[in-house]
């Protein structure tokens, strides 16, 4: 189950975030729309996140693929079926196993109902869902951007969206100050930045003004 929203550039997030980022904004006229995708089964989203901690992109998926074809649906009930040593042969490592069993348990004896958090603050669940061992700030941001459609999350501890910054502002030394003008829409602003990595800019182009130069041109011809 998911659900897409799409990020346009004649939305009001989008033109506030120009209005107050001159770098921001040739970035998102360089990237154009974006869709997010958003994961509503909530524990097999946190499940991801858990095994993706610490791995590259293409380990991750690769791991979380064969937990994926190995349990079907990916649910406490349905993991309660499946042993141990049948998701490390996926490539999930004993420690995350512990991790994912927590979760799980915790969630077959009524002691979190993940749905009851879609109406609270972003902190009271980074509060809460951060109690359970193994799951931290990072992995809770991402739950709250991919799962939740939270609008103001930035995750300081991305080590992607930290290059991205680094990349488009050429200073790593005023980053709360950056962030912070993106509010109420750090989301918006956390997806564009993601682009950067994902498309390669930031080893393709030495800074935002040769790509939007780049854009400009190829445009023309």
């Amino acid at each position: 189950m998911s659900k897409t929203i799409n990020i346009l550039q004649r939305d009001e997030s989008v033109a506030y975030l120009c209005e107050r980022d001159p770098n921001l904004c040739k970035l998102i006229k360089v990237v154009g729309d974006l869709s997010i995708t958003l994961k509503q089964n909530y524990f097999e989203a946190l499940v991801k996140q858990v095994i993706g901690q610490q791995l590259s992109i293409k380990a991750a998926r690769t791991i979380f693929g064969r937990v994926k074809t190995l349990c079907e649906t990916i649910e406490p009930k349905t993991l309660e079926s499946i042993n141990d040593e049948q998701l490390r042969a996926c490539g999930v490592s004993y420690k995350k196993i512990a991790y994912i069993r927590d979760l799980s348990r915790q969630i077959l004896e009524g002691k979190i109902d993940l749905y009851s958090l879609v109406n609270q603050t972003s902190e009271t669940i980074i509060k809460e869902l951060t109690n359970i061992k193994g799951i931290g700030r990072w992995t809770v941001e991402m739950f709250l951007i991919f799962s939740l459609g939270k609008e103001n999350v930035f995750s300081y501890g991305d080590i992607g969206l930290k290059r991205a910054i680094n990349w488009l502002y050429q200073d790593s030394k005023n980053i709360d100050k950056m962030v912070e003008k993106w509010a109420p829409y750090k989301t918006v602003a956390s997806l564009y930045l993601w682009e950067i990595v994902n498309r390669n800019y930031i080893n393709e182009f030495e800074d935002i003004d040769s790509l939007y130069n780049f854009n400009i041109n190829e445009k023309e011809l």
